[in-house]
């Protein structure tokens, strides 16, 4: 987890590389530590390894952003499992699909919110630092 002098460290998974790109430079430019994937699959592998080995630079990962639909593993599949090895982590969905059970399945996994393609970055840039500072809030005070 991110300190106060840490720079927080978000892993990202969606299966388009453009926005990858975008995401990895608009919240690496915002202060963020970056983990980048392409398939849910690789999004829970990099999560376990955050938290099994913190990277030296990055730590554990802070908050977890999913796209919706992926190959190998969607990111309400990978929500499970990640939620499964942390059940406090903040976790958020992007899609590029506006339908009812994707806003249903995100509550259902109690994700801290949903974004539709094409987003408004500053937004989703600022519920994410949101969500980690609510996090780290609710750690101090246990």
């Amino acid at each position: 987890m991110a300190t106060e002098t840490a720079k927080p460290h978000i892993l990202i998974a969606d299966d388009y590389p453009s926005i990858l790109d975008m995401l990895w430079l608009t919240f690496l430019r915002a202060g963020f530590s970056v983990t980048v994937t392409q398939d849910g699959q690789e999004a829970l592998e990099a999560f376990r390894e955050s938290l099994e080995n913190p990277h030296p630079d990055k730590g554990a990962v802070d908050f977890v952003l999913l796209d919706c639909f992926m190959p190998k593993k969607n990111g309400f599949d990978t929500a499970v499992e990640i939620r499964s090895l942390s059940d406090h982590i903040p976790i958020a969905f992007i899609t590029a699909y506006r339908d009812a059970i994707s806003r249903q399945k995100t509550e259902q996994l109690g994700a801290v919110g949903l974004w539709e393609k094409p987003f408004d970055l500053e937004v989703v840039v600022a519920a994410v630092r949101a969500a980690i500072k609510e996090r780290q809030a609710a750690r101090v005070t246990l």
